[in-house]
């Protein structure tokens, strides 16, 4: 059984991975500070990895943050590196290879022979890779009418599994707005778990103190809840301030 609220989140996105050749991405709205990152990497990540894909290997999450990302080749980058995590440390000696067709790079000869067995390309992604865009609100202005159409080489082009996640009510994001079902077919309206938050919180950051906040945790969702500020960096700070 998934203790969550978002529960029905967790469902929709495994019938999702169950269905083949998908040529849509899911897509998770959220206003900011409401949980979502920390939703994805810690909770869903948990259900979704134990999920086998049609490869015969299980599911893996991939998560590429396009905060303050202005060309699409900076997302081509950061994917790489999301797919080779051991080439993060790399990078900076590597710095300036460029992304290109085939095995992915130019100048791998800086790669053991070890590495360069390792290595995933961004041009052959294998099926069981769920990729997620987070930050999507936080796109440099002049990307939005960019990364669009790279995105949608993962979606229809290579049918992969995508999730795009933001805060799709701001004002930047409306120009996408008008296209966003080109590329997304179902859009969750995500709702934070504060009593599941406050305590996992409690207990990493506070376990001295945590019987003393949860016994108020009533009082302290009511007043997140009337005051219009439901959202988790809110009661991080809240949580903060009464330790």
């Amino acid at each position: 059984m998934i203790q969550d609220n978002n529960a029905n989140l967790i469902n929709l996105i495994k019938d999702y991975l169950a269905t083949l050749e998908t040529d849509y991405a899911i897509g998770i709205d959220g206003v900011w500070g409401s949980g979502k990152s920390y939703f994805v990497n810690n909770i869903l990540r948990k259900h979704i990895e134990k999920v086998k894909s049609s490869t015969g290997k299980y599911y893996k999450l991939v998560i590429v943050s396009l905060f303050g990302v202005s060309d699409p080749a900076e997302i081509q980058t950061k994917l790489f590196l999301e797919l080779n995590p051991f080439m993060k440390r790399r990078w900076a000696i590597i710095g300036n290879m460029l992304l290109q067709k085939g095995l992915g790079l130019v100048g791998i000869g800086a790669l053991s022979s070890k590495e360069k067995g390792k290595l995933s390309s961004i041009f052959d992604i294998p099926k069981n890779i769920i990729i997620v865009f987070d930050d999507f609100e936080r796109l440099d202005p002049k990307a939005f009418s960019k990364v669009p159409g790279l995105l949608n080489q993962y979606i229809e082009r290579d049918k992969l599994k995508v999730l795009i996640v933001g805060d799709f009510g701001r004002d930047q994001v409306a120009e996408f707005n008008k296209i966003r079902e080109k590329l997304i077919r179902h859009t969750y309206e995500f709702q934070p778990n504060i009593d599941s938050f406050l305590e996992q919180y409690c207990k990493v950051a506070i376990p001295k103190n945590k019987q003393n906040i949860l016994s108020r945790k009533d009082l302290i969702s009511r007043i997140l809840v009337t005051s219009a500020h439901n959202n988790l960096r809110t009661l991080k700070f809240f949580v903060d301030t009464l330790n």
